[in-house]
């Protein structure tokens, strides 16, 4: 069976708006579960001090990629590349699995699962990102 290149290609614009939605609900969710672990705060790890600071610093990064204001570019260019975008959510994600709740899980695996498929539009868009080397050299 053939996979018709064209078509996706004429199609991306759709996934790209549908792309970014679930991005947003992402990043919002990493801040919502930010506050939840800040409501539930106890201190077993040190560590169970530093994450919800940083869920909420990425969900921030997370909406605010979306958007790519200047500062952004400037600052945290990764996120405005597909490959460095996909692997930031990967991360998120893995970041939630050190949790002891199920809103910690979900959160895991649905960054991950959005990560992976910006990795796959990469994949299918094809087009060269900043950071690809220049052909012919």
């Amino acid at each position: 069976m053939d996979i018709d290149v064209d078509l996706i290609k004429k199609s991306l614009p759709k996934q790209d708006v549908f792309l970014r939605v679930l991005s947003l609900i992402c990043g919002i969710g990493m801040f919502i579960l930010s506050i939840f672990d800040f409501a539930d705060y106890k201190v077993d790890e040190p560590i169970d001090v530093f994450l919800p600071l940083y869920y909420a610093i990425f969900g921030v990064l997370m909406i605010v990629s979306e958007f790519r204001p200047g500062v952004l570019i400037r600052y945290f260019r990764f996120l405005c590349e597909t490959f460095g975008k996909g692997m930031f959510y990967i991360f998120s994600g893995t970041m939630c699995i050190k949790g002891s709740f199920v809103l910690q899980y979900i959160m895991a695996a649905y960054c991950i699962a959005i990560g992976v498929f910006i990795l796959c539009c990469k994949a299918v868009d094809g087009e060269p990102q900043a950071s690809d080397p220049p052909e012919g050299q």
